[in-house]
C-alpha cells in the first residue's frame, strides 16, 4: 500500500470511531438531532478536495482548507471551503429527506 491509501484509511477509520463515539454521546438526544450531528461529522472529515498545485491528488476538505488559510503565505482556502460547505449543506438535506421518508413509511406501515 501506498501512503496516499494509508492516509485515507486512517481519516476513514478516524471518522468512524468519531461516527461511532457521537452516536453513543448522543443516544438520548433526540433522534434527528442525532442523525444532523452524525452526518455533519463524516461529511465534514471524509469530503475530499484538491490539493492546489496537485490537483491530481485529493485530501480531506478541511485539512486542505486549514491548511491553504493558516500556514500557506498566499494560500487559497476558497474552493476547499466551497467544497466543505456545499457537502455539509447536501449531507445535511439527504439526512433530512432521509428522516422524514423513513418516519414516514413506518408511521404508514403501522397505520396500515
Amino acid at each position: 500500500m501506498d501512503g496516499y491509501l494509508i492516509a485515507w484509511l486512517v481519516v476513514a477509520f478516524g471518522a468512524v470511531g468519531i461516527g461511532v463515539g457521537l452516536f453513543l454521546l448522543l443516544r438520548r438526544s433526540n433522534v434527528l438531532a442525532r442523525r444532523l450531528l452524525i452526518a455533519a461529522a463524516l461529511a465534514a472529515l471524509l469530503l475530499p478536495a484538491p490539493v492546489p498545485g496537485h490537483t491530481e491528488q485529493l485530501a480531506p476538505a478541511f485539512v486542505v482548507c486549514i491548511f491553504e488559510a493558516f500556514f500557506q503565505i498566499d494560500g487559497a482556502p476558497v474552493q476547499s471551503l466551497r467544497v466543505l460547505l456545499i457537502g455539509l449543506a447536501a449531507a445535511l438535506l439527504l439526512t433530512l429527506a432521509g428522516h422524514y421518508l423513513l418516519l414516514r413509511y413506518f408511521v404508514r406501515s403501522e397505520s396500515d
